[in-house]
């Protein structure tokens, strides 16, 4: 899948992330479900415990005595006053009807059974739509004692600061034994059920603070992994490139431990097998000098030349078999090379052997390589393309990712089913067997033999209308 990130880091992080805000949201559900449980039951209660108090101190007092308890437990968010009548009941349509019934059967049972109780909730509202009524039963009641009320939560507010804006309240009236009817109007703050922000702000700055940490440590955990991939990666090009650092975790050490103990093996192998292919070039030569020097005893001129022939093809085929089994001369080291310049030295040396080749293209910057071995890859390309179409055209396409060289023709192409065999030691097509043409069928495979040393490979393919692409790719 496209979304599915491609590097182990980006993954890892993004799992660790996902990971972590969920459990972020999950303990933020927890926490806000509890504490609105928390609050509802401790007002619940505390409501119903002050109110059955208030009404149970009502019922043992003197009407005259009611005024005076009242102004002394009114306070700016509970205000306790008696009413003409009870409020309309609660309609079941209303959404908090049902948590009021359990608040009112609660109220019930502190109070008893046959006790009337009236319960609304209404948004907030400073004056009550209901006109107050004096302890005796009389409308109007005393009027110094409502101004008196009224002027004293402005003396609270004054003497404790700025008191939260109420929020809505909800309105309970109970029915004392003498038959007036007491209100209790509770306001509660605002802010009170809001959603706290200072608590989801410190939760997002946590959950910020653990994404960045996560993303640190994962990245410090995979970093030895990209080195090791990028080690492995110019492996091919250099093999004398300094051991990796054995360091990390036990799984990280181990793991550079065996590619150091690898890259050792595979120098000593190609050591090996440099020292035994010079042994067997010298070997070789060694006869082969030889015989051409009794070559030059012979007194029939024809036979002379015969063997002169079939010597020089001989060590034509010993060198590049040798050439094909070292692949490329591993003590030639990397350089930054002009590979326009290298191209354009070997379209003068074509040109000045008659053939024609273009050049297009250019390169953004040096290519580090190995020049004789490069060279050696491009002459191959180039004098397979002169030797079957006459002429070769050259392409150059350079990316900050890669470097592509394309070699094409207008020749015969190849089969597609020979574009494979044709990299395959000794291996020839039909028309390269004669010996007008030449070929011993190792120059392609000693071509991307160069090519894979430096991390790149050699591609062939057929091109739309007649000949062949030879597509050299180097990465950057």
């Amino acid at each position: 899948m496209r979304l599915i990130p491609k590097t182990m880091f980006v993954r890892l992080a993004v799992a660790l992330s996902l990971i972590l805000i969920l459990a972020q949201l999950v303990s933020m559900g927890i926490h806000f479900r509890d504490r609105g449980q928390f609050l509802y039951h401790n007002l619940g209660i505390a409501s119903i415990q002050r109110i059955a108090g208030v009404v149970k101190l009502m019922d043992s007092l003197a009407p005259e005595q009611r005024l005076d308890a009242i102004r002394a437990l009114n306070s700016p968010g509970l205000r306790i006053k008696f009413v003409d009548g009870p409020v309309t009941q609660m309609q079941p349509d209303n959404p908090l009807y049902r948590p009021m019934q359990v608040f009112r059967k609660r109220l019930q049972r502190n109070l008893g059974t046959e006790r009337k109780i009236r319960i609304d909730v209404r948004p907030e509202q400073r004056n009550p739509p209901y006109r107050e009524a004096s302890p005796r039963g009389r409308p109007g009641g005393n009027g110094n004692h409502e101004r008196r009320n009224s002027r004293m939560p402005h003396r609270m507010e004054g003497m404790m600061g700025r008191l939260p804006r109420p929020g809505p309240a909800f309105l309970v009236q109970v029915e004392l034994r003498s038959g007036n009817w007491l209100s209790f109007d509770q306001h509660l703050p605002a802010g009170l059920f809001e959603w706290p922000r200072k608590l989801f702000t410190s939760l997002i700055v946590l959950l910020v603070i653990a994404i960045f940490a996560s993303w640190f440590i994962v990245r410090h955990l995979t970093k030895p992994l990209d080195n090791l991939s990028k080690a492995a990666e110019s492996l091919g090009r250099d093999l004398r490139q300094p051991p990796l650092p054995e360091t990390g975790s036990s799984e990280v050490r181990k793991a550079a431990a065996a590619f150091n103990q690898m890259q050792v093996r595979i120098r000593r192998f190609i050591d090996d097998r440099s020292n035994m292919l010079g042994a067997v070039s010298h070997d070789l030569k060694t006869p082969l000098t030889r015989l051409r020097l009794r070559t030059e005893l012979l007194e029939d001129a024809k036979i002379q030349q015969k063997f002169e022939q079939d010597l020089s093809e001989m060590e034509v085929m010993i060198d590049s078999a040798l050439d094909f089994m070292r692949g490329i001369d591993t003590e030639e080291p990397l350089q930054q090379t002009d590979i326009e310049a290298l191209l354009e030295s070997l379209q003068s040396d074509a040109q000045e052997m008659g053939k024609e080749i273009g050049l297009s293209g250019s390169s953004t910057a040096p290519y580090p390589c190995r020049p004789l071995a490069l060279k050696r890859c491009l002459s191959n390309l180039i004098n397979n393309a002169l030797k079957y179409a006459g002429s070769a055209t050259i392409r150059i396409e350079d990316s900050k990712t890669q470097l592509k060289i394309a070699i094409e023709d207008n020749g015969p192409g190849i089969p597609e089913h020979q574009l494979e065999r044709v990299f395959d030691a000794f291996y020839r097509l039909e028309k390269s067997r004669n010996k007008e043409t030449g070929g011993n069928g190792l120059g392609l495979g000693i071509a991307r033999n160069v090519a894979r040393s430096h991390g790149g490979d050699l591609l062939l393919s057929n091109r739309a209308n007649t000949g062949l692409c030879a597509q050299l790719i180097l990465p950057r």
